[in-house]
């Protein structure tokens, strides 16, 4: 991803299969790429990941049917 330079990185369940010491391999790596030029949208089904990556907004999916974001908010 580095060497691709994109405006737009969409990571699909990136700490699928991961243990601990990868996830955290990936979470800083994700973290040394973050610019105000640039975008990445992390999807994952767990927290762990999330404990790692300092993100700036966290949209969370709790009605899923309705396909409505149920809540928003910055990040830490």
């Amino acid at each position: 991803m580095a060497m691709l330079e994109p405006k737009l990185a969409i990571l699909d369940e990136t700490d699928s299969g991961l243990d601990i010491d990868a996830l955290r391999i990936v979470a800083n790596g994700v973290n040394r790429l973050k610019r105000p030029d640039n975008s990445a949208i992390v999807i994952t089904h767990y927290q762990r990941l999330l404990d790692y990556i300092v993100p700036d907004m966290v949209p969370c999916s709790l009605r899923w049917p309705n396909r409505k974001i149920g809540r928003q908010g910055a990040g830490p």
